[in-house]
């Protein structure tokens, strides 16, 4: 099975789409990484409860918006 991806290089709208797909392993690496940095300072810093609970509201948002978008974090 295959997938074919096809722009108009001519339209700059698709281009900039062409730069989102290119782009796309990239910003979920971005993701990943956010998501550790969040979860190893909840888990390993001694943090006051409201820092602590304001990085675990982030890293909720982070992942409600994730499954609310349909993806995944590898």
């Amino acid at each position: 099975m295959e997938a074919l991806l096809q722009f108009n290089m001519d339209d700059p709208a698709e281009v900039e789409a062409l730069q989102l797909a290119i782009k796309a392993p990239s910003y979920q690496g971005c993701l990943q990484e956010l998501d550790e940095w969040l979860r190893q300072k909840l888990k390993y810093s001694e943090l006051e409860e409201p820092v602590a609970e304001a990085l675990q509201q982030a890293r909720d948002k982070l992942h409600d918006l994730l499954e609310y978008h349909e993806l995944k974090l590898m």
